[in-house]
């Protein structure tokens, strides 16, 4: 009996992390009304997308997922369905700047104009020391030599290759993560400020995303 009722809350969740029990469609969300709450629960919700044109509403869907990144394919999919096309240019901000959406815009051959979600830091001078000192130990931000496949950290360290994972999203878009490890941390002045792992510190690099950040940044730039 208690295996029967784990298959039908399975079937029920649907690749989704929670359900309503008041409303099995609904997911538990934290509602932006609740930020700074002491104890701000998750409320049942639905989260809703809409596209506009020229400030005219052209297409909304409904999901049961809380984040919008994974949203975008299934909304421009039912938006399709609608129209019998697609629109020339996407724009978003910084929400749905997936590796994921950005490949479902070349596939269709569609304008990237998706923000990331560090587009506003590499889009604008900051002056504050103090902010420019952090944002050197972002892996985005590490020199990188092409010829030796190598990261060079801020301490002047190289970062080696060790691997490559693979990760599949919900939609079930397969990407690949190539990782890197710096094997001089141990004496390191700069490691209290550049990871809190205990032994070395390593990153995750997909150059796919990063050629997608880049032309998505080039063109909200222009």
């Amino acid at each position: 009996m208690r295996l029967k009722k784990y298959e039908e809350q399975e079937k029920t969740l649907h690749g989704r992390s929670s359900y309503a029990r008041t409303d099995p469609d609904a997911s538990c969300m934290r509602m932006k009304e609740d930020r700074g709450a002491e104890k701000p629960w998750p409320k049942p919700a639905y989260n809703v997308q809409i596209g506009t044109e020229g400030q005219f509403i052209v297409g909304f869907s409904v999901h049961g997922r809380a984040g919008d990144t994974a949203c975008l394919i299934p909304h421009l999919e039912n938006l399709r369905t609608q129209f019998g096309r697609l629109p020339k240019n996407i724009v978003t901000d910084a929400g749905y700047g997936s590796e994921e959406n950005y490949a479902y815009l070349e596939e269709h051959a569609l304008g990237n104009f998706l923000k990331y979600n560090t587009y506003y830091q590499d889009t604008h001078h900051f002056r504050k020391a103090e902010l420019q000192r952090k944002r050197q130990f972002l892996a985005e931000n590490f020199e990188y030599d092409q010829d030796k496949d190598e990261f060079i950290c801020p301490a002047q360290q190289r970062l080696l290759f060790q691997s490559t994972s693979r990760m599949t999203t919900d939609n079930g878009y397969l990407t690949h993560r190539r990782i890197y490890e710096c094997h001089q941390c141990g004496e390191c002045p700069l490691k209290p400020e550049c990871t809190k792992a205990k032994r070395n510190r390593t990153i995750r690099i997909s150059f796919r995303l990063r050629e997608y950040r880049s032309q998505a940044r080039a063109n909200l730039t222009t």
